[in-house]
């Protein structure tokens, strides 16, 4: 039962929201709501899914344009 308290705790604080979003999200949690915050935490998650994605597609088409102009240029 310890290390489940344990690992709730450690959650829970890893969990913390941080940086100027995190205080936006706990401001209006606590102005407006558990819907407001949800509503903000979750767009929040959206836009950095977003931002990995772009910089993980785009780094991959990169490299495979530097590839192919490296084999074009090879014969």
């Amino acid at each position: 039962m310890e290390y489940l308290l344990r690992g709730i705790l450690i959650g829970l604080l890893f969990g913390l929201p941080v940086g100027a979003i995190g205080a936006l999200t706990v401001q209006r949690t606590w102005s407006l709501g558990a819907k407001a915050g949800l509503l903000t935490g979750l767009g929040s998650s959206v836009a950095d899914c977003s931002y990995a994605c772009v910089g993980t597609f785009g780094l991959t088409f990169i490299s495979d344009f530097l590839l192919h102009l490296r084999i074009r240029h090879l014969f």
